[in-house]
């Protein structure tokens, strides 16, 4: 159940491919030759992070890994930090809104 498009893509069905690929993706040879996940990215929580301002990047970066270290973080920053939960949206109005916040 496939198609092939004028540019050579070639498209099927989820039905398809779900009938095809049946065997997890873990039982299979691919992933035993896979190296192990480093113990360090196992640790959870990660540590919390705080990357500082500089003279060519003015706003530091925080990322809490507990809702109180959030609620202290906003507490001592006020109105000069925001949440956010992606960088576009900062990008955008740093770039093009001309405006932007003391930590993120």
């Amino acid at each position: 159940d496939c198609k092939l498009l004028p540019d050579g893509d070639v498209v099927s069905s989820t039905a398809s491919k779900l009938a095809k690929h049946t065997t997890p993706y873990a039982a299979t040879d691919a992933a035993e030759s896979e190296p192990a996940l480093p113990e360090e990215l196992l640790a959870w929580p990660p540590p919390p992070l705080h990357i500082p301002a500089a003279p060519r990047r003015p706003t530091a970066w925080w990322s809490p890994t507990s809702l109180q270290e959030l609620l202290a973080l906003k507490a001592s920053l006020g109105e000069r930090g925001r949440i956010v939960t992606g960088a576009s949206e900062v990008t955008i109005e740093a770039r093009y809104k001309r405006r932007s916040a003391d930590a993120y």
